[in-house]
């Protein structure tokens, strides 16, 4: 029995009791609670508990425990997220040890004021519950090894469970990946540990069965059944979080089992780079034990250990992918008799099942998924179907995939039922993909009305991500994107950053979210139809990579990343929808964080993502500072270079600071025509020129100018540009080089060594050969090529002469900072550089006389003749409380250490007056 059966049978639940009851006593949890919101706190679980003892459903008991003993162990290993606050002393540059003093003594002082009398013995507890997890895992390993006893062991622990502080009640369990993200199942423990006990045969030697948590909260348990089953007679279980501090218990264990010259075997998740596998290992060097005497026991999606891992001089047992037991549920004659069991009661009959190829996945740390062609006999005759088999999850953590499916209906390709993990649905084929049969409003339609619904029908009573201190939130995702505007004071800021964000955060009405909103997910329902279904609608919300949000416009902007040319029709088709419109900073915020995880899951494409990120932060300022104003079509012409002037790197992304935003307005109020120059793509100053108060603007090194429309002209003869092209191909054919497709007029070419990127070597560009019609321009993270005889100077005269400017004296002045710049400024009244590219003045340059950004705000104040914001033309926009409490906690980039101190300050006051 599921746990969604053995919750909604009220003669299961009444003389046991529930996890929360209204002032009559009666039940307020829903059947499949547990299994739709799988954020479930402490009261929750232990409250579920003894309802699935009493109805046998041992798999998900046994899952629940295993949560209840993890959240009580990280509440009191760790009960102020004391590792957290050891990071942020070391990111302060805090000496490693005194750190590591400081947290342990704070650690300590904290389990002493625990002892006091009359106190919630939470000690005491974890012990219980360890043990009634262990109990319960041996059940599920040996299901004959239940006894009455664990009935009232279940019924004792909730009461107790009842007298737990508020802050462990409301304490929320971490999800492990092993059985939620990855097909892992008790029947691969029970292989490693065979494995293990073949390299280890006496059994007669203590071991200590080590879980890294979280998963190993989960692993231990069974790991210690499957070892007591082979015959080993003094197994031990034990739990450490990498990075967390030691519990005496736990380490009085481990010394214990090395004096007696144990072994340790360790479970935890299939390894990616083994990070957390080192840092357990090297905790238990610290501890005593050897590392002759540390096994490290680990399913593996790849053929080995990860290299770094391999390097740690540990034993291994190991169990690689195509070993794993989902296999066997996805052979076609396994799947035959389940199909054949689900569709029993539909008078559908199951002929044969033969295995299909699916489209290959980029992923390979995923589900295991297969596709069939199922022939069938039912009342309509026979036929044939298409059947999608995908790997879910164990238990409730499993049931979700079902739990989300049949609240959307119509909404999803119609699901069959799942089976020992295995969901199987119908499957929609690719040539009803909706982005190539629908027109852009069409589809935002679909998918704003798909985000509409799942909010009405997955709607959840509370944000519990915001209950999620130092784990990964949407708002936590935020907020460090924010704090990175800080610089060194970046963990500092960071605390007052997650309060603004959380305030312009702050969900209404909150729900199950989806979290895999791209373009490949949305489908016809039907052929001939224009209506949509949506595939993968249950796998993101609560997997491995942390990204927890209960508002439904994360959604709606997720989609937008990925369709960025519906973005605005999603956001009105939503707002007719749901009744509210959306506003600018929650907007900004979660597409920051959406495509911020692109970056994170997608290195190939860091470039494009990269700006899209930019052009997501230029339209927001476009529709706050600069709403009021329009590029003047008459007046000076001014030449702003843009990287390292206009803009920082500082948020990850190419980006205009808010000082430098109202700088740049400042100049558009008070006339001047504005043209950024830039060695920057075609396209980037077009989405500039579409936000900023630009009369035009300079690409490529000069190669091609941009009108304030978005018209591109090349400036390049015919002969270079043919000459321009023939360097392109002849660049493309080089081992180990990549060209950025952005690039119009001229190439920007780049090398990836140890994931940066780099420019040419010297040697290589010799080889090239270069024509006489094309110049390199040589940087530390690419090389540019551009037409010969083009430069910004170039393309300043060619924007001014389309301004109807004499081209002989365009600009009234200009900044830059390179050497690429000097042919531009030297054509301006009053030319200036930044304090930090002094050594380029010359001549009338003037040195502005701050760096960066608050260089170019210096200059503006320079040739305004006040300071910016001061007088009527300028004076800041009207703005509402939170674009304010946003922008204040963008100030601090392209600042000098004085501005940003004073930009950390004024963040931490705003935050802490909210």
């Amino acid at each position: 029995m599921g746990i969604g059966e053995a919750l909604a049978d009220p003669l299961a639940l009444a003389p046991i009791g529930n996890a929360r009851s209204d002032r009559n006593g009666a039940s307020t949890l829903r059947g499949d609670e547990l299994a739709l919101d799988l954020l479930n706190d402490f009261e929750t679980l232990a409250g579920a508990l003894p309802a699935l003892v009493a109805t046998g459903s041992w798999l998900d008991a046994f899952l629940v425990a295993a949560g209840i003993q993890q959240i009580v162990e990280d509440h009191e290993h760790d009960p102020y997220s004391l590792s957290l606050v050891r990071k942020r002393m070391r990111r302060l540059r805090i000496a490693g040890t005194a750190a590591g003093i400081a947290t342990t003594m704070a650690g300590r002082a904290i389990a002493i004021t625990r002892r006091r009398p009359g106190a919630f013995d939470v000690s005491g507890f974890e012990l219980e519950s360890a043990a009634l997890a262990v109990r319960l895992a041996e059940v599920v390993v040996d299901a004959g090894a239940a006894g009455d006893d664990l009935q009232r062991d279940a019924l004792a622990l909730a009461a107790a469970a009842r007298h737990a502080p508020k802050s462990l009640r409301r304490a929320i369990v971490r999800i492990p990946s092993c059985f939620r993200s990855f097909d892992v199942r008790p029947e691969d423990i029970a292989t490693l540990v065979h494995d293990f006990a073949s390299q280890f045969p006496d059994r007669r030697r203590p071991i200590a069965a080590l879980g890294v948590r979280t998963s190993g909260n989960y692993l231990a348990p069974l790991a210690a059944a499957f070892l007591a089953r082979e015959g080993f007679s003094d197994v031990r279980t034990v739990t450490l979080r990498p990075g967390q501090l030691v519990p005496g218990r736990a380490e009085a264990t481990l010394r214990q089992i090395a004096h007696e010259r144990g072994l340790v075997a360790v479970f935890d998740d299939p390894p990616n780079t083994g990070g957390s596998l080192r840092e357990i290992a090297a905790e238990l060097r610290r501890i005593g034990v050897a590392e002759r005497s540390v096994v490290v026991c680990v399913p593996l999606f790849e053929d080995r250990l990860p290299e770094a891992l391999a390097l740690a001089r540990l034993s291994a047992v190991t169990l690689p992918w195509p070993r794993w037991s989902i296999h066997d549920r996805f052979e076609s004659e396994a799947v035959r008799a389940t199909l054949a069991r689900l569709w029993g009661d539909r008078g559908v009959a199951v002929i044969a099942v033969r295995r299909d190829d699916a489209p290959a996945s980029k992923h390979q740390r995923r589900h295991a998924r297969a596709l069939y062609r199922v022939a069938v006999r039912g009342r309509d005759g026979d036929g044939e179907r298409l059947v999608y088999a995908k790997g879910a999850g164990l238990g409730y953590f499993g049931e979700h995939a079902l739990a989300v499916a049949r609240r959307l209906r119509d909404r999803v390709p119609e699901s069959y039922g799942i089976a020992d993990g295995v969901l199987f649905r119908e499957w929609l084929p690719p040539e009803r993909l909706a982005a190539n049969r629908l027109t852009t409003d069409e589809l935002a339609r679909g998918v704003a009305q798909y985000v509409a619904a799942r909010g009405r029908v997955l709607a959840v009573a509370e944000d519990k991500a915001e209950r999620l201190f130092g784990r990964g939130t949407a708002w936590r995702r935020a907020a460090e994107q924010l704090a990175r505007a800080h610089g060194v004071a970046a963990p500092l800021a960071l605390p007052a950053a997650a309060r603004v964000v959380k305030r312009l955060l702050r969900v209404e009405r909150p729900c199950i979210v989806d979290g895999t909103m791209d373009a490949t997910r949305w489908f016809l329902s039907a052929p001939g139809r224009r209506d949509l279904a949506k595939v993968t609608v249950d796998h993101r919300a609560f997997a491995s990579r942390e990204l927890y949000c209960y508002d439904p416009v994360f959604d709606l902007a997720g989609a937008a990343a990925s369709l960025p040319e519906c973005a605005d029709a999603l956001r009105r088709e939503y707002a007719h929808q749901d009744g509210a419109a959306v506003g600018e900073e929650r907007w900004l915020l979660y597409s920051l964080v959406h495509l911020g995880a692109t970056m994170r899951d997608r290195p190939d494409s860091l470039q494009q993502t990269r700006r899209q990120m930019s052009a997501a932060l230029e339209r927001y300022l476009a529709r706050t500072i600069f709403a009021d104003t329009k590029a003047p079509t008459s007046g000076p012409i001014c030449a702003i270079d843009v990287d390292g002037v206009l803009e920082t790197g500082e948020l990850g992304f190419a980006a205009l600071p808010p000082p430098g935003a109202f700088a740049l307005r400042a100049l558009a109020r008070h006339g001047y025509r504005i043209v950024i120059v830039t060695g920057r793509s075609l396209e980037e100053v077009r989405t500039r020129c579409a936000s900023y108060p630009l009369a035009g603007g300079v690409a490529e090194y000069g190669a091609v100018i941009v009108d304030g429309r978005g018209a591109a002209t090349s400036i390049a003869s015919f002969e270079a540009q043919r000459a321009m092209q023939d360097l392109r191909d002849q660049i493309a054919t080089l081992p180990e080089v990549r060209l950025d497709p952005a690039y119009a007029a001229g190439i920007r070419a780049y090398r990836l060594a140890d994931g940066r990127r780099l420019g040419l070597a010297d040697d290589t560009i010799m080889a090239l050969g270069l024509p006489s019609a094309a110049a390199a321009i040589r940087g530390r993270s690419q090389t540019d090529f551009v037409p010969a005889g083009v430069d910004k100077a170039s393309g300043v005269r060619a924007c001014a002469a389309a301004l109807g400017v004499d081209a002989d004296q365009p600009l009234a002045f200009a900044i830059g900072d390179s050497a690429s710049d000097l042919p531009m400024l030297r054509l301006a009244k009053h030319a200036y550089v930044p304090l930090n590219a002094r050594s380029l003045a010359s001549g009338r340059m003037r040195i502005a006389p701050a760096r960066y950004v608050a260089g170019f705000i210096r200059a503006v104040e320079t040739e305004l003749g006040h300071r910016v914001g001061s007088c009527e033309h300028c004076a800041p926009p009207v703005l509402s409380d939170d674009a304010r409490l946003l922008l204040g906690a963008l100030a601090p980039q392209g600042l000098d250490r004085v501005g940003k101190m004073r930009a950390t300050i004024a963040l931490l006051i705003a935050a802490a007056r909210l």
